[in-house]
């Protein structure tokens, strides 16, 4: 998280279970660790679990932008292992609220502002969590045509109004990730 030193981290583990069950089942445990391949010592970050609640949490992380991480969880005999690239995150430069006419009357709309790296391709994460909504909403978006523009990301609801809180997110993603979120 910009604005920290991003030594406190948290892996959360749970399994899947089906589509109509408020309850997520999480995963108690399992051994987690994080090591940066970029580093040439190859350093391994450990993750002890909060008893019981499928968090797993190091306190001792040192992350690195543009260095290369693998990830590993091995759970009852099973080892999981995923990598991935630390990527620089824009900051939010700006955010503004218009009131436009909707097909139902006057509907609010709210663009945040951040600024594309135009010396790199880059893909973007954009979340919205509206306090009067239980879930948050994503959407992903690349500078392919707006490199080392301005950007926004842009939320509207017909029920948003004036004094609504909201929490925007903005996280610079591998285009592997893009994909994934892309479809769905």
């Amino acid at each position: 998280q910009k604005g920290t030193s991003g030594t406190n981290q948290t892996v959360k583990l749970t399994t899947t279970t089906d589509y109509y069950t408020n309850i997520i089942p999480t995963v108690s445990g399992a051994t987690v660790y994080i090591q940066d391949l970029s580093s040439p010592l190859a350093v391994v970050f450990a993750f002890n679990e909060i008893p019981n609640s499928g968090n797993y949490v190091c306190n001792s992380f040192v992350p690195v932008i543009n260095h290369d991480y693998l990830l590993t969880v091995i759970y009852q005999g099973q080892t999981y292992k995923s990598t991935e690239k630390l990527l620089a995150t824009p900051t939010i430069d700006n955010v503004q609220q218009n009131t436009v006419q909707g097909f139902g009357g006057d509907e609010i709309q709210v663009k945040f502002f951040y600024q594309d790296n135009g010396t790199e391709d880059n893909n973007y994460l954009l979340g919205v969590k509206n306090a009067s909504l239980l879930l948050p909403e994503y959407g992903v978006i690349k500078d392919e045509f707006f490199q080392g523009n301005q950007m926004f990301g842009f939320y509207s609801n017909e029920d948003l109004k004036s004094g609504d809180q909201l929490t925007f997110t903005l996280q610079g993603i591998s285009t592997k990730y893009y994909n994934y979120m892309n479809k769905l």
